[in-house]
């Protein structure tokens, strides 16, 4: 939660259009994105608040179906809108400490954990109810979850697949997300999310249990304590350590691509009908342009290199927050298909 979750980008050498459905129709698109509105600002921890609070909790995440990674989640956030956030697992360690538009971060690891991006949107899962112009929304039949009644409704967007958004009826709390369509076997998306256990917090309510899957397979599950008024902090508790880099922090932030260059599809990769999907981690440096392009999922060399050599020469535009220096970190997905 210490940053909004990487925009996850796809590019794709094919489109799959999705036939818009009517059914719903009733219903006005107003209307229905007021509900993610409610949902939204209801589950803003990190809006007005009073106290300074304590956020603690239990991770688990299943990069080895047998035997789950455990680990432990801190986040203490203060009205003036400084915060610091601690991830910690046997091998793995991360500190963010923060303000409005930028964190200072410290990890055990040069580049970020691919699981560890997918928990980031996991405890991130508000982004997901910022809608796009053109998705379309519709009313599904209601739905029972966990003995709850539920209200469900389907965002289509433009080119992509579907996603299903359910809402508890009492409260307007996002419970389920699901994502339709077929899976492209990337290791960047949670195909559904569920949240439960909900705290009434200043105002606000928040889920303490959040649970994240690939398929039908559990990847990943939070479980948070009780959120508490946090104990007097010492003075440095907020002290930026002296070897910390400087990242931007723009929670509602969304660059443009200013220039995207679609890779080249290798003819002997053809010729052996290699498809696939490359994810690359990299950098969006301050002025836009990417650095530090690293494959984190390989499709087969040849692949894997059209894909870094393709992002290397993406550049963007700044950031709604770019009088904040610091740069941002991304997983995207390259999807080569054959199919036309």
């Amino acid at each position: 939660m210490g940053n909004r979750p990487p925009h996850l980008i796809y590019l794709a050498l094919f489109l799959v259009f999705f036939g818009r459905n009517t059914a719903g129709a009733q219903d006005s698109r107003s209307e229905l994105a007021k509900l993610f509105e409610t949902a939204s600002d209801r589950e803003n921890l990190r809006g007005q608040n009073e106290a300074t609070f304590r956020l603690a909790g239990d991770i688990r995440i299943w990069a080895d179906k047998k035997h789950p990674a455990e680990g432990k989640y801190l986040l203490i956030w203060t009205p003036n809108t400084k915060w610091k956030e601690q991830i910690v697992f046997k091998d793995y360690s991360r500190i963010r400490i923060g303000e409005e538009k930028q964190f200072w971060q410290v990890r055990s690891v040069d580049d970020e954990v691919p699981s560890v991006f997918i928990l980031d949107s996991l405890l991130n899962f508000r982004d997901r109810l910022t809608l796009q112009p053109l998705d379309q929304l519709i009313r599904t039949p209601s739905e029972k979850v966990n003995g709850f009644q539920v209200q469900c409704i389907k965002s289509v967007p433009g080119v992509g697949f579907p996603h299903t958004f359910c809402f508890d009826a009492s409260n307007d709390s996002l419970v389920t997300y699901r994502l339709s369509g077929e899976r492209q076997n990337s290791v960047l998306n949670l195909d559904a999310m569920e949240f439960a256990q909900f705290q009434a917090w200043h105002g606000k309510i928040f889920p303490r249990t959040l649970r994240g899957f690939h398929g039908k397979d559990l990847f990943v599950e939070v479980d948070f304590e009780e959120i508490q008024i946090a104990p007097n902090l010492r003075p440095d508790y907020f002290s930026v350590p002296k070897d910390a880099t400087v990242w931007a922090y723009c929670p509602s932030s969304q660059r443009s691509m200013v220039r995207r260059v679609n890779p080249f599809y290798p003819e002997s990769a053809r010729q052996r009908h290699e498809q696939g999907v490359v994810t690359v981690s990299a950098v969006i440096e301050s002025d836009g342009s990417v650095s530090h392009v690293r494959v984190v999922q390989s499709a087969g060399a040849e692949l894997d290199q059209a894909a870094r050599s393709a992002v290397a020469q993406w550049t963007y535009t700044p950031s709604s927050c770019s009088n904040a220096a610091g740069r941002e970190e991304t997983l995207i997905d390259v999807i080569f298909s054959l199919r036309l």
